[in-house]
């Protein structure tokens, strides 16, 4: 039998089901071949493709993506915006003082960039990242993500 002979017999020998019907698939397209031929070549070619799983088994996955040698690179991104709170007038009928108060909240974002990836479908994650959120000047958001105070640029 020549080895693409095998491979037809062993896949038609998977999808009847049963050796009997595989001969007689296999005799349609003019190849007369017993079951206990087919059984056998089944059980050779089963046992080598067991073999093969339990080598792949043994060895380390290789990684799809490397790791990276750590950069000096990081990525800072920060933004504002403001926040209606409670102000000392707030739920009485008649007050003179100020029923809302706006407040800045400053966010900050911090990761290194190889901490940056791609899920399969394209999405961006970050594996690590540190969030800091500040209702002070600057600088205190700076103060909070590196613990120490920050220079104006």
């Amino acid at each position: 039998m020549s080895p693409a002979l095998e491979e037809k017999l062993a896949f038609t020998a998977t999808l009847t089901g049963s050796y009997g019907a595989a001969g007689l698939v296999a005799g349609k397209w003019g190849c007369a071949v017993d079951d206990s031929v087919l059984h056998a070549l089944v059980q050779r070619v089963g046992s080598k493709a067991e073999t093969q799983t339990q080598e792949r088994l043994q060895q380390v996955p290789q990684e799809s993506q490397p790791q990276r040698r750590a950069s000096e690179l990081a990525l800072l991104m920060i933004d504002g915006w403001l926040a209606r709170f409670r102000g000392p007038g707030w739920g009485k009928k008649k007050s003179e003082q100020e029923r809302v108060k706006w407040h800045e909240i400053k966010n900050g974002v911090f990761y290194l960039h190889e901490q940056a990836g791609r899920t399969e479908g394209g999405r961006g994650v970050i594996v690590d990242k540190t969030v800091v959120r500040s209702q002070g000047d600057s600088m205190d958001l700076g103060r909070r993500r590196l613990g120490r105070p920050c220079e104006e640029v």
